[in-house]
């Protein structure tokens, strides 16, 4: 081991925090021991002060490494002078954290350092700087980013406290579904007991089946009212097919339409139609046909120039055909049946039934025939509009109630029948099916979103099944579709965005592996066939609609429906809820009240219909289980609400389908009926907390007036009823005269009718200077 002794005269140097303060001139030294391989240790110790004349003795001109001379030196002084350098020993100073900016910049800088030189070999520029970070910004890889830059509010401050309302003791009406007896029983073809069994899986009738159909095939006009899925329309199709195959000679194509079947819907009516189609497999010659709009007139044409025997339509349609088709001909009717009639009146459709029914009696009187027709008028719940329609279009008919509280069916005598229909009505209670759990779930409005993504989080994301949710408008069902599409479901991503985002520590989505659907009256006939058969065939899905799908629809096994709107009339209810636990199957009913509307809860109960509350509490844990994050349920439904108002703010098309869906869902709630506005009373509802329903931050004055603006009037057709109108068309036709009227041509003259419509082109000369023409001076 060497030692070393170099003399010096300067202190090392410390900085400023580690500088002890006094009052002389205190010098410091430091020692090195050096061994092969060399290491190297330096330490800093303190001494006392020295006196400046023997610093000046032991100061020589020698090289700090050559040793020195320690000739008139006392001992005391040796252990001063031990290992003192003549050079200042640095230290190591703090690491200074750089920004990711600042460290771009100086990888940047030292990278064109290292390149090919610069002229003259200047510094810099602030612009290259700034292009070259730019530059390696977009080739470097960013950083995975923190999922939540700022802590979410709890969404659970200011919210209305739910309260456990209790129920009432409710004897809800029974409805025998089946009954039993087997399908041979009644009077039917052999092939078409067997096609039942074998297409349909059908053994067994049930209530309404075995009452109805021995009836319609004895030839009587009849009324139906039963609950929904308990098999209406198998009651009325099973006797047509029936008697239709019995008809000698044979039905042939160029008869004509034999039955006709009008429903309110295209989704019914293509679901009716596909019936048939399975109905008729043993026997072939009848021919079934389908109008329903949505596709251009002239298919529609072709296929009434080709035969149809069984033809099932939408009212509107039909209507169109009758005006505007001459191969449409209903002298040789012997059948008409009308689904789903009450349905058909709130629809509007009253006037439309009640022409097609002045239509067949026209055509049959109009070629001389003078054959019987049977009419089958079936519907859930009875109004004063379904017995409007029922004295309009039956003769003599038979009220079949499927209640057991009801008569089997009443007498053909007008006075009975009226009697047995007013006492029904009287009643007016409604019938939910026996294997139907219905349940409420109180929802302040700022959580409405969070517990719906909780409901399909805890019903469908671990069972794996299907469900349908009501909201009431168009813009809600595309906003809300979007929307968890987008947040709740995993995305299907390109090859290009798989490789960017492989890295990413993302959270699995809270609905994985569920697809969500949308369907309203607003999309193409081809979109609604699409998603109606898309929807039959999946196996987890979640079926966003209004209430285009509410009446009549059967979906197989369909285990879900949640009502997100509340509906605007308690027969819809019934209808809505009337999806699921269909044919005697099981299935759950889930509807969404604010604290506010517990009162419609009794108003069901005196309606004779049992249901039960949930808390909002048992929907919400899947949400914290998602989280990886959250410690508390509150937590967790706040995260979720944030990050649904983070992708409303990187999104502004989907901020505007939000806006939109607020504006639809206040004229949706401001129009409920008399007897239930004091419950839904839009004055009494938290704008602000609805606004957060819908993920939207914003106060709801700042965008109301905006997206408040009336729509588009429609296309005007020359086959709709407005056009029909005779007022209509003479102000149309006013209207058009004026424009004509006043076009102006280039010189400034009036411009005749027939010139009117001919190019500017072909009336202005190309040497025209535009200018208006002289006047010309009178001769005196």
């Amino acid at each position: 081991m060497a030692i070393e002794l170099n003399i010096t005269n300067s202190a090392p140097v410390f900085k400023k925090k580690n500088v002890a303060k006094s009052s002389s001139n205190s010098e410091d030294f430091s020692f090195k021991f050096e061994k092969k391989p060399t290491i190297k240790a330096t330490a800093v110790v303190r001494r006392r002060v020295i006196p400046k004349s023997k610093i000046a003795q032991y100061a020589t001109s020698k090289k700090p490494s050559e040793p020195v001379k320690l000739a008139n030196v006392n001992n005391d002084d040796l252990n001063l002078f031990l290992n003192v350098t003549s050079e200042p020993v640095p230290l190591q100073e703090k690491k200074v954290k750089l920004t990711n900016r600042d460290r771009m910049k100086k990888k940047w800088e030292e990278k064109a350092q290292n390149g090919p030189p610069k002229p003259k070999d200047r510094p810099l520029t602030q612009k290259e700087i700034t292009d070259g970070i730019k530059e390696f910004t977009a080739k470097s890889k960013p950083k995975v980013q923190e999922k939540r830059k700022h802590k979410p509010a709890n969404l659970f401050i200011g919210t209305e406290k739910t309260e456990i309302v209790g129920q009432r003791f409710v004897r809800p009406i029974q409805e025998k579904v089946f009954t039993g007896a087997a399908i041979d029983s009644l009077d039917l073809h052999p092939h078409c007991v067997k096609n039942l069994s074998d297409l349909l899986s059908i053994k067994e009738l049930t209530t309404v089946q075995q009452k109805a159909i021995p009836k319609a095939l004895e030839g009587h006009d009849i009324l139906v009212r039963s609950q929904t899925g308990s098999g209406k329309t198998l009651a009325y199709a099973l006797p047509i097919v029936q008697k239709l195959q019995e008809i000698r000679p044979k039905l042939t194509r160029d008869i004509g339409i034999v039955a006709l079947v009008i429903v309110p819907t295209r989704e019914l009516a293509l679901q009716t139609y596909e019936l048939f189609v399975k109905l008729l497999k043993p026997f072939t010659w009848v021919v079934p046909g389908i109008i329903t709009g949505g596709e251009k007139r002239k298919a529609e044409k072709n296929r009434l120039r080709k035969g149809i025997n069984i033809l099932i339509g939408t009212p509107g349609r039909l209507v169109d055909h009758l005006l505007h088709t001459e191969m449409f001909k209903l002298h040789k009717l012997q059948f008409l049946a009308l689904d789903e009639a009450d349905r058909l009146l709130d629809m509007g459709y009253e006037r439309d039934v009640r022409q097609v029914v002045e239509a067949i009696q026209e055509h049959k009187t109009k070629e001389n025939e003078e054959g019987p027709i049977q009419r089958l008028l079936l519907s859930a719940t009875l109004t004063p509009g379904v017995q409007r329609l029922a004295g309009l279009a039956l003769k003599d008919p038979l009220f079949i109630d499927n209640s057991e509280e009801e008569p089997q069916f009443g007498p053909s005598i007008n006075d009975d029948y009226d009697k047995a229909i007013d006492q029904a009505m009287d009643q007016g209670n409604l019938v939910i099916p026996e294997n139907l759990k219905l349940v409420y779930t109180l929802v302040p409005p700022k959580l409405r979103l969070v517990s719906l993504a909780g409901v399909l989080a805890t019903e469908i994301g671990k069972k794996k099944m299907r469900a349908l949710v009501f909201m009431s408008t168009i813009e809600m069902v595309n906003f809300h579709h979007d929307l968890m599409n987008e947040a709740l479901t995993q995305k299907i991503l390109d090859e290009e965005d798989e490789e960017e985002e492989s890295d990413d520590e993302s959270e699995e989505p809270l609905l994985k592996g569920v697809r969500f659907f949308k369907l309203h009256g607003s999309m193409t006939q081809t979109e609604r066939s699409g998603v109606f058969k898309a929807f039959k065939e999946s196996k987890c899905g979640v079926l966003l609609t209004t209430d285009v799908t509410g009446r009549g629809i059967d979906f197989p096994e369909l285990d879900l429906v949640i009502q997100y709107s509340p509906p605007q009339k308690i027969a819809d209810f019934v209808h809505r809820v009337g999806r699921t636990a269909r044919a005697g199957k099981s299935g759950k009913a889930i509807l969404f009240l604010g604290p506010s509307e517990t009162p419609f809860v009794r108003k069901l109960e005196d309606k004779r219909i049992r249901i039960t509350q949930e808390t909002m509490e048992s929907y919400l844990n899947p949400i914290k289980e998602n989280d990886g994050e959250a410690h508390t349920v509150q937590e967790a439904c706040s995260n979720l609400q944030y990050s649904f108002e983070q992708l409303m703010d990187d999104d502004r098309e989907l901020m505007n389908k939000g806006k939109k869906a607020y504006v639809s869902w206040l004229k949706f709630y401001s129009t409920f009926p008399k007897d239930l506005k004091p419950i839904f009373n839009i004055k009494a509802a938290h704008m602000g907390h609805y606004a957060k329903s819908f993920a939207l931050k914003d106060q709801p004055g700042n965008f109301v007036a905006k997206h408040s603006e009336p729509k588009a009037l429609p296309p005007t057709n020359r086959l709709t009823y407005t056009e029909r109108d005779p007022e209509k068309l003479k102000q149309q036709k006013h209207e058009k005269k004026r424009r004509l009227t006043t076009m102006v041509a280039p010189g400034g003259s009036r411009m005749p009718k027939s010139m009117s419509k001919k190019p500017l082109s072909l009336t202005t000369s190309e040497f025209d200077s535009g200018l208006p023409p002289l006047k010309k001076k009178r001769k005196n």
